[in-house]
């Protein structure tokens, strides 16, 4: 379970920010690990209705990730990148970037994920920079919204 997110896009020298807050009703452990085990990661990774059959994820500082989400149709969305700062269990960033010729194809971004232990529940920040517009932005705010939802049902 979670309490309801909040979400704000600003537009900067380097493009377009987004920020996400969401509570969990979970330790910060169980929601680091949501994100850190790489089996864990791909039951909840992609917007609800997809899959994620492919999970690379190894977070270690410079380790390198890449997953393919797949819509019901088998239509798979690639993205990588390398992680620029772990910390557990507060802290997670990463370089994103789409495969394939989309137009967020080949833009490099950068996520960082922020973590507060709040009582036994768990503050997640979501900071995703260097969004090529709001358009990109809004449809990253829409992934990234969507993906709570499956985190908060296994966490």
């Amino acid at each position: 379970m979670s309490q309801a997110a909040t979400i704000e896009i600003e537009r900067n020298d380097e493009g377009c920010v987004l920020e996400i807050e969401h509570v969990f009703k979970a330790t910060i452990e169980d929601v680091y690990a949501a994100w850190s085990d790489p089996k864990r990661l791909a039951k909840w990774w992609g917007p609800q209705g997809m899959t994620c059959p492919v999970c690379d994820w190894d977070p270690a500082p410079g380790g390198t990730w890449r997953t393919c989400m797949q819509s019901p149709t088998g239509k798979q969305y690639c993205v990588g990148g390398k992680f620029t700062d772990v910390a557990p269990p507060t802290r997670l960033a990463f370089t994103w970037m789409w495969e394939g010729e989309g137009p967020n194809g080949g833009v490099d971004t950068h996520v960082t994920i922020d973590l507060q232990d709040l009582d036994g529940m768990t503050r997640l920040k979501l900071t995703h920079t260097r969004l090529p517009d709001e358009e990109s932005a809004k449809n990253h705010s829409d992934g990234w919204t969507s993906s709570f939802i499956d985190l908060a049902e296994i966490l």
